[in-house]
């Protein structure tokens, strides 16, 4: 039978009430919601609502493209089964990368830029990024705040320094270009730091007259909703300015809210936040979840035999029951 062919659903049948269920089907997997995860905190615990995160964007500016954090190979003991389809590994990220539509030359992934505090996702020497790409680590603490603005431009200038690299590796005009240069970022879910960072590099490298709500919205539409927490947008004491000049200075010299001084995107580039708050800023995305767990244990604080408890033995430790 063709692999693409539509199967027709069964009939239904009314099955009279002193008639046995049905048998299960034999073989079948159990529900996701079944499954013995890793609980909060250890080394192997899934970020809080990374299964049902979409794993990856559209090209921002042409060069930059956003994703949440890939796991690698040390978390096939728990991405197995059920959840098997719902991996996502920098394997699967450069792939994403390469098949990028729209381009008359092939694309190149020059870097993945990891704005993540921890180590414990993958390890870049495993995944086969430091053969394939360039691995570079900018930490940041994503619970503390926007970006910082020293962290911001750090960003920006490795950035604009691969792309500058890539330039120069182009045969030169009027010659065509040889492939494209593309950028991964990704931080957790891909969502704030990541379209924070995303944002302010726009800001700096597009020219005048700079247009931060322009960047939000081109944000948003290649990584939706964009940015859903209120601190990366602006504080809560500039969303109530109104004007450019006193409301704006008074919000800033009594702004006692702030987490980080001058992090918050309308703030840092002294723009007015429009009304109503909810056109820049969405909600929570619904797979988001709750309030994030508490953070991951460092590697040195995690006992050698460790498996919650339990002495790590295999996979099927992960088993349901």
């Amino acid at each position: 039978m063709d692999a693409d062919a539509v199967i027709p659903p069964a009939p239904y049948v009314n099955l009279p009430a002193h008639a046995p269920a049905p048998a299960p089907a034999p073989n079948v997997e159990p529900p996701v919601q079944s499954l013995q995860l890793p609980p909060p905190g250890h080394r192997l615990a899934l970020p809080e609502g990374w299964l049902d995160c979409p794993p990856i964007g559209s090209l921002f500016g042409q060069h930059l493209l956003p994703c949440k954090v890939p796991l690698g190979q040390r978390f096939d003991e728990v991405l197995r089964g059920p959840l098997e389809q719902r991996r996502f590994t920098p394997a699967h990220a450069l792939q994403a990368a390469h098949a990028l539509p729209g381009f008359r030359v092939p694309p190149r992934v020059l870097a993945m830029i990891d704005l993540t505090k921890t180590s414990r996702y993958y390890a870049p020497e495993e995944e086969g990024l430091v053969r394939e790409v360039r691995h570079i680590k900018l930490p940041c603490a994503g619970k503390q705040g926007a970006p910082t603005p020293v962290e911001a431009s750090m960003f920006c200038y490795v950035v604009e320094a691969l792309l500058e690299e890539a330039r120069r590796a182009q045969p030169p005009p009027p010659a065509p270009p040889t492939f494209w240069p593309i950028i991964i970022v990704h931080c957790t879910h891909g969502f704030n730091r990541t379209g924070a960072m995303l944002v302010h590099h726009a800001m700096r490298t597009r020219g005048a007259p700079p247009d931060l709500l322009g960047a939000l919205e081109g944000f948003a539409r290649c990584r939706q909703p964009g940015i859903y927490k209120e601190d990366y947008i602006a504080c809560a004491c500039l969303s109530r300015a109104r004007t450019r000049a006193i409301c704006l200075a008074t919000a800033m010299l009594t702004c006692r809210v702030r987490a980080r001084p001058a992090s918050a995107l309308f703030d840092y580039y002294h723009d007015v936040r429009p009304e109503p708050p909810r056109a820049v800023c969405p909600p929570t995305p619904a797979w988001k979840g709750g309030p994030e767990g508490p953070p991951p244990l460092r590697d040195e604080d995690i006992p050698p035999g460790d498996l919650w408890g339990a002495p790590r033995c295999c996979a099927a430790c992960f088993s349901p029951g």
